[in-house]
């Protein structure tokens, strides 16, 4: 992978100056009419905080779907998103529109933000929800279904270099080697990183991959959010000071509170109707019934 590639792919840079742009620049433009003059305005306060060498013009024509528009926080966030995650689209001297059409083969990274075992054409799969983190498709999602021996196999497989989601390959029952990392549950995937592969040929409703790969930069990067999901290693505790028997995928705490999280937001205590106790619930599904009763009903789902 060249330098120019690897250094794109850090994707705390791609992330760190998305939030830079938001923090400094929503309260003046969030809901303000965006008038040829606050557009020059906005792009001269974007180029104060992008790499240099970037042109202006290529940062003027990437903000010209915000011309008349009074952007909503969200779409200015998504917009510096868009920004920061094609700073070598920019760079190049190509503007970056919001994404429309996949043009050619393009390797970005993606993060897998939730994994939900469910049931299509009468198989059980896991529908996985990527987050495109950088490149043309940023910030779109992808969502996918996987079969379980595709996960399986992908959670523990490394390539020749090494690098993959960085679980502990499983040993056998007669093996006295302590796995540090072990692979149990697919929401364990959740939270990591890699690189896809987006083909055109696939992506007619939206950015769409097969392949997947990975990097130095990601790889090690799934390996520090498992060393604080083990916490094992020293240095590494719970936030919520829980014991390390209580593992994250099962934990109710989401990634709205700690950073090794498996869903995202923290889950609320009610009365479940359907298993007719109090139990967990999870803020982000519209469903009336408990994380559990929910889970039941996606498998048993035709």
């Amino acid at each position: 992978m060249s330098l120019l590639v690897d250094r794109y792919h850090l994707v705390s840079g791609v992330l760190r100056r998305r939030d830079t742009l938001f923090r400094e620049l929503e309260s003046r433009f969030a809901g303000q009419r965006i008038t040829d003059d606050l557009l020059s305005n906005l792009v001269d306060e974007i180029c104060l905080r992008m790499p240099s060498g970037i042109p202006k013009e290529m940062i003027f024509q990437s903000l010209f779907e915000l011309a008349g528009e009074s952007p909503s926080r969200e779409m200015l966030f998504d917009t510096f998103w868009r920004l920061s995650g094609n700073v070598p689209k920019l760079l190049s001297g190509t503007p970056s529109h919001p994404w429309n059409s996949q043009r050619g083969i393009e390797t970005v990274p993606v993060q897998i933000m939730d994994v939900k075992l469910t049931r299509r054409f009468g198989e059980l799969v896991y529908g996985v929800l990527f987050q495109f983190l950088a490149g043309s498709p940023c910030p779109l999602k992808s969502h996918q279904h996987w079969s379980l021996k595709k996960v399986s196999f992908l959670a523990s497989r490394k390539d020749e270099n090494g690098y993959g989601f960085m679980f502990s390959r499983s040993v056998n029952s007669r093996s006295k080697r302590i796995v540090k990392y072990p692979y149990s549950d697919a929401r364990q995937l959740v939270g990591m990183r890699c690189l896809a592969v987006v083909d055109p040929d696939r992506s007619d409703d939206g950015p769409d991959f097969q392949e997947i790969k990975f990097s130095s930069s990601l790889a090690m990067y799934n390996r520090e959010l498992l060393r604080k999901r083990a916490r094992v290693d020293s240095g590494y505790v719970c936030p919520e000071e829980f014991s390390t028997t209580q593992t994250c995928h099962t934990c109710y705490i989401g990634r709205d509170k700690c950073s090794a999280a498996c869903h995202d937001k923290t889950y609320s205590i009610d009365f479940c109707k359907k298993c007719d106790q109090q139990a967990y619930f999870d803020p982000e599904d519209l469903s009336s019934h408990c994380v559990n009763c929910s889970a039941e009903f996606r498998k048993k789902k035709k």
